[in-house]
């Protein structure tokens, strides 16, 4: 018994050492239009019984095939069919793939090489795309493409996407419409897009595809990319301030970069620079700040203050001084005193001084002198010019008139003043006025107005 079962094992040694299995392909080579169906047949035919794996490198999304494992009898063939359904949108060419028989008892393998010619009818693809301008944040893009019929047959109806994404987010599409195109044809078409403030740097996709009765001819796909920079952008606002003005300048990052070490200038004229106060440094003739770091989409805020005050206290200061100058020290200036320091007793003689002296910076005419003496005193006259006079009920008018008074001229009037009754206490005289034309304008000074009757 031991002898007749080694001998069958020996025997399927034997058979299993010599079994074969061959593999043909029918047709040979396939020719296929897009939008239609093919099968290409794969006969399997083995010496021995054995289950068989078919699998295919090469694989296409548009393959179907009829099984993956074969159970095959021995010397009898079996069939594995490849149907074949190119869609519209694929490309036309030559696909070369390599079909794959294991025999799973054996591990007996084979491979075979084969073509797939795909033709197609209906084809229109973009061509010549090209992408112009500047890509990056606030910045715009133009994208011309051409639109051209590569198939057999023309075309009505034609539809095009066009589509703009970055990752799965689209950012713009745009569709058109092609009513014929003919053989070879072709058609133009520009398309733009700008880029928001901070759009994200980074690859983007142009795809555009062409659509026939409903189904894809073509999808064509480009990347570009897009810049990583920080923009910096400035606006001023503006705040009222007494005695100055206030400017905000806003720095602004609008770009996809954090800016770093921002220097933001701003023009100041050399009378502002004089009284800028604010947080920049004056350089030449510029406020400039330094920002360490600006985020996208974030502002800084800088102050440009130029305060006047300053410059309005000089000027009130500025015209005090030249009224005062103009019309306290270049004047004529008029001056009233008493020579005798006494008490005022009936008889007693008091000598008045009037001094006269020309500080303005050109000569006078037409000065006159005004003066005025109560009627409880005398008059009398000794030395100098003396005046017109002139009696009222309450005293006497006296009055001289100088036609010309020159430049630093200064001139000294005498008169005697002799009480008439006896006078207890301090009398105060009236004060002088003198008025005079310098050009055609008239001016006027008052003397003071002196004080005698007491010894000192």
């Amino acid at each position: 018994m031991k002898y007749l079962v080694t001998v069958i094992v020996l025997l399927l040694m034997v058979n299993l050492a010599f079994a074969s299995f061959s593999v043909s392909l029918e047709p040979e080579t396939i020719k296929v239009k897009a939008g239609q169906k093919a099968n290409v047949n794969i006969k399997i035919l083995s010496t021995y019984s054995d289950k068989f794996s078919i699998s295919i490198t090469g694989w296409k999304p548009w393959f179907t095939l009829s099984d993956s494992v074969v159970q095959v009898n021995a010397n009898k063939e079996k069939s594995v069919i490849l149907y074949l359904s190119p869609y519209l949108s694929v490309k036309q060419g030559l696909y070369s793939i390599k079909i794959n028989i294991k025999a799973q008892a054996t591990g007996e393998q084979k491979k075979l090489d084969y073509n797939i010619e795909v033709k197609k009818n209906f084809l229109a693809e973009a061509t010549n795309i090209k992408i112009s301008g500047t890509p990056k944040p606030k910045e715009n893009i133009t994208i011309n493409y051409d639109i051209v019929n590569r198939g057999s047959e023309p075309l009505n109806d034609l539809k095009i996407k066009f589509i703009l994404k970055r990752a799965t987010e689209t950012l713009a599409e745009n569709e058109h419409e092609i009513k014929f195109l003919n053989l070879s044809g072709s058609r133009s078409f520009e398309e733009s897009y700008g880029f928001g403030p901070m759009a994200d740097a980074g690859v983007y996709t142009v795809q555009i595809e062409t659509v026939y009765i409903g189904q894809k001819l073509s999808i064509y796909s480009k990347n570009f990319e897009v810049q990583s920079v920080s923009i910096i952008e400035t606006d001023k606002k503006y705040e009222t301030v007494s005695l100055g003005k206030r400017m905000i300048v806003m720095a602004s990052n609008t770009g996809n970069e954090v800016a770093k070490n921002v220097e933001i200038k701003e023009p100041i004229s050399w009378f502002d620079k004089i009284f800028y106060d604010g947080e920049g440094v004056v350089k030449a003739g510029s406020v400039v700040w330094t920002v360490s770091e600006i985020a996208p989409g974030a502002t800084a805020e800088l102050v440009y203050q130029v305060s006047y005050v300053p410059l309005f206290i000089f000027l009130i200061l500025l015209v005090v001084a030249l009224w005062f100058y103009f019309f306290k020290v270049r004047v004529i200036r008029i001056k009233k005193f008493v020579i005798e320091k006494k008490k005022i007793k009936t008889a007693s003689i008091f000598t008045i001084g009037i001094n006269v002296k020309n500080n303005c910076a050109t000569d006078a005419d037409d000065v006159v002198i005004r003066d005025f003496v109560p009627s409880i005193f005398k008059i009398g006259f000794k030395h100098g010019p003396r005046p017109k006079i002139k009696k009222t009920d309450t005293g006497t008018e006296l009055v001289w008139h100088l036609k010309r008074f020159d430049k630093a001229e200064e001139r000294l009037l005498v008169y005697y003043l002799k009480p008439v009754i006896g006078i207890l206490g301090p009398v105060s005289l009236p004060n002088v006025t003198v008025s005079y034309k310098i050009g055609k304008r008239e001016w006027k000074a008052h003397s003071n107005s002196p004080t005698f009757g007491k010894e000192e």
